[in-house]
């Protein structure tokens, strides 16, 4: 029993639902009269900066933005390994300890993939201080249930995975609502009647956040977090890698500060109000696909398989 169950927290049943309907892409915008660059170029130009950014901070005065520094260029890879490598051959000292250390973990990272921005198995891993965010207008002035689609690694998180409906700027939820996965008692058999099978395929679930009076067409977040859960065992919340969501965005929160991200993407998230609706699934997606597995993480690694033997990689290369 979690000490999120003992708060007593109402646990929302893991249900199968039937496949979204489909949500109207927005229209895309005339062509602007002088030729923009083109996107992969514009991103990696932002990238670019981004790590001289951060390999800048790796000299930092304060030890906790070094470390957070060190640890973005990490998540960041192989696209990081010249910068940090100049960075390991410079002057300053504690600038290039760190880059000496963060380089040889850099070249022990698994090569990563290009994402496919129409894929519809990404994913964003939940656990320990990382909290997903995602922004949507109100259909109606009162919700009946959120629906968004789940999975998890080969190990079964160590918390429960809380959802909250928030009014952004104000830390007390509307509504929270939480899951729990395929516990087992000693006897092998499953924890209690509202166990539920949640595996490395994604499936359809719905919690339960009815809330007091909402006003409709404003701005609210949904917030999902597992404090106890552990990067090794997340719980994984279905994404795409693009943005199909045009009236909010998808967020990364940690230690309660927000995190920049390098690549836009949404939550694949339903929220229904009676006969209204919104959601994220463009016209194209199927989500309806039987034991579809999840895919390559944000990062471009594919943890589906296990480590080698005897590899000195980070718990975040493999699931």
């Amino acid at each position: 029993m979690t000490a999120i169950r003992a708060l007593g927290l109402g646990i929302a049943m893991l249900t199968a639902w039937p496949a979204p309907g489909p949500a109207a892409e927005p229209a895309k915008p005339e062509a602007p009269a002088a030729e923009p660059p083109a996107p992969a170029a514009a991103d990696a130009g932002k990238l670019k900066a981004r790590i001289a950014e951060l390999v800048a901070q790796l000299g930092d005065k304060e030890w906790a933005k070094r470390e957070a520094a060190g640890e973005q260029l990490l998540e960041i890879g192989r696209a990081a390994e010249a910068a940090v490598a100049e960075a390991a051959a410079g002057k300053d000292p504690e600038a290039a300890t760190r880059a000496a250390e963060l380089l040889k973990k850099l070249k022990a990272l698994p090569e990563r993939k290009p994402l496919d921005p129409n894929c519809t198995d990404g994913y964003q891993p939940v656990y320990g201080d990382r909290t997903l965010v995602q922004t949507f207008k109100a259909p109606a002035e009162k919700l009946d249930a959120v629906r968004f689609r789940l999975a998890r690694t080969w190990t079964v998180p160590a918390d429960d995975l809380v959802v909250e409906l928030r009014e952004p700027g104000k830390p007390e939820p509307l509504a929270t609502a939480a899951f729990y996965t395929d516990w087992l008692d000693w006897t092998g058999k499953p924890e209690g009647a509202k166990s539920a099978k949640v595996n490395r395929f994604f499936k359809w679930v719905a919690a339960d956040l009815k809330a007091a009076k909402l006003e409709k067409g404003k701005t609210y977040e949904l917030a999902w977090r597992s404090e106890k859960s552990e990067e090794r065992a997340p719980w994984l919340i279905n994404c795409f890698y693009r943005d199909t969501y045009p009236d909010g965005e998808q967020s990364l929160v940690r230690d309660g500060q927000p995190v920049k991200s390098e690549r836009k993407c949404d939550l694949v998230f339903e929220v229904l109000a009676g006969e209204a609706k919104v959601g994220s699934a463009p016209k194209d997606a199927d989500l309806n696909k039987k034991d579809e597995h999840f895919g390559l993480g944000p990062d471009g690694v594919d943890r589906r398989g296990k480590p080698p033997e005897g590899a000195d990689l980070p718990k975040s290369a493999f699931f």
